[in-house]
C-alpha cells in the first residue's frame, strides 16, 4: 500500500510518501529535503524489530535494532 502525505510546515509545502508491505510486515517514510531538513528514509522492519535510517546529504545511515 502506497500512501502520500501533503504536509505544510513552516509556511512550506511537500509531499512525504509512506509504503506500507502487510505481507513483508515492512514501512518506509520517504522525507523530501526542504527547508531546515535534509532528505531522509525511514524503514521499518517488524519481522526484524528493526530500524534503519538514512540522511542522503551527510551520506550517513544508522540502524536501530529492537525499536519495539
Amino acid at each position: 500500500m502506497d500512501f502520500t502525505i501533503h504536509v505544510r510546515e513552516a509556511g512550506e509545502e511537500y509531499n512525504e510518501k509512506i509504503k506500507v508491505d502487510p505481507n513483508k510486515r515492512t514501512e518506509l517514510f520517504q522525507v523530501p529535503a526542504h527547508p531546515g531538513v535534509d532528505r531522509s528514509d525511514t524503514f521499518h522492519d517488524f519481522k526484524q524489530v528493526s530500524c534503519l535510517i538514512c540522511f542522503f546529504s551527510l551520506n550517513t545511515a544508522y540502524s536501530t535494532p529492537g525499536f519495539l
